[in-house]
């Protein structure tokens, strides 16, 4: 059963529909979950700045972001990030802690039933 796609950006509703064809493909729920998070209005996506990634995540773990992560704060962790948006100064930061930065269709193809992914928003 697929909902309504109510998102106006083109980039974001067909990553709506990929995820929501994966999760069908797969049988699993995660990434519809994701779909429905990016399928909110832009002002209820999370906007999450490192120092609080970096007090909720572990060396090791494998982290999606159904918004945009900002560059405020220190990050040490290394970790594999995924977000619909990244600042660059974030970016700049993850990659000086040794951390992975993928795009959501990476993370998608790299990890297509969603095990042992945490979703911060």
């Amino acid at each position: 059963m697929s909902f309504n796609v109510r998102a106006s950006n083109p980039e974001v509703r067909g990553m709506i529909v990929e995820m929501e064809k994966l999760s069908k493909k797969e049988k699993s729920s995660f990434w519809k979950n994701v779909a429905v998070l990016l399928n909110k209005p832009r002002v209820n996506k999370p906007q999450i700045n490192l120092w609080k990634l970096d007090k909720h995540v572990k060396d090791g773990d494998v982290v999606i972001v159904p918004g945009k992560i900002l560059g405020y704060g220190q990050f040490s962790k290394k970790v594999t990030v995924s977000a619909f948006r990244t600042s660059e100064s974030a970016q700049k930061k993850l990659k000086e802690a040794g951390s992975k930065v993928l795009t959501l269709t990476e993370l998608m193809n790299e990890n297509p039933k969603g095990k042992g992914i945490k979703i911060i928003r």
